[in-house]
């Protein structure tokens, strides 16, 4: 049993609190902390397992659960009103035992075509308001998804630290925020820019999709939401099946072929639809 653990801030990353706690701590091997915490010598950001082996070694008294630390802490929240009941079930359970971390595949990640950040990212003025609250700065669970360009807060743009996602030094080893970022100045987004208000009002969405709690749709239920609302603003015929033509002429109107690109979302060559 470990003789502390800080407690987790608001939206913070369960890899962020772990790599306070090192700091904290002074092992001589940084590599150690990893195996103190999880009983291997691994630091995943975004998907961590072996959590139950966490929550056995916490000092006594604590309230955590490997569920809390889930919802609150890892980036699951996003990706599960999307996966099915009992897809989210075989990975929460994966998150909480020792088997091999096979969840990046399991969520269709590692297939998808959004890459992951090449660094941890901050926003500057998160970084200000987090030392001003907490006395240092964190990593936010928001700021390192996929496709995310903007802090959904303060409507600036992320920035990169040193703290790198998958280098062969750092995959053992957990970084905090506060050795790993430099002063920058905020990049506030242009509001009068349709671009750069779409990527506030994704981010905004990703925020809530964190933090909601409520049960996930089936599969159909959302596709049949998806389409009465197509059907509502005349790209659905009542037989169920969608006008993809018109539908892909409307989409690339409103959402340009360089926005698309810039999101990592391009469609390709729309003569093939």
């Amino acid at each position: 049993m470990i003789g502390f653990f800080p407690d987790p801030y608001p939206d913070e990353l369960l890899y962020s609190a772990c790599a306070r706690f090192g700091d904290r701590s002074g092992y001589a091997n940084v590599a150690d902390v990893a195996r103190e915490l999880f009983g291997k010598q691994i630091a995943n950001i975004s998907f961590p397992n072996r959590l139950a082996h966490l929550i056995s070694v916490l000092p006594a008294g604590h309230t955590y659960t490997v569920d809390k630390l889930i919802d609150d802490n890892t980036l699951l929240r996003f990706y599960s009103p999307f996966i099915s009941d009992q897809r989210a079930r075989v990975i929460r359970k994966e998150m909480a035992g020792q088997q091999e971390n096979r969840i990046h595949s399991r969520l269709g990640i590692n297939a998808g075509r959004l890459r992951v950040p090449s660094k941890l990212r901050f926003c500057p003025d998160c970084v200000s308001a987090d030392r001003n609250a907490y006395r240092e700065a964190y990593w936010h669970r928001v700021h390192q998804l996929p496709g995310i360009e903007v802090c959904p807060d303060h409507a600036v743009f992320l920035e990169l630290s040193s703290a790198g996602w998958r280098e062969r030094a750092s995959i053992a080893v957990f970084l905090s925020a506060e050795l790993s970022i430099d002063d920058r100045k905020p990049r506030r987004i242009n509001t009068n820019d349709q671009y750069e208000e779409l990527f506030l009002a994704i981010a905004r969405e990703a925020q809530w999709l964190l933090n909601w709690r409520g049960v996930p749709p089936t599969k159909s239920a959302l596709r049949n939401r998806y389409w009465n609302q197509l059907l509502r603003i005349g790209f659905a015929y009542y037989n169920g099946r969608i006008k993809h033509t018109e539908l892909l002429k409307e989409f690339t109107r409103f959402y340009s072929p360089s926005l698309l690109q810039r999101l990592q979302s391009d469609i390709g060559d729309r003569n093939q639809t």
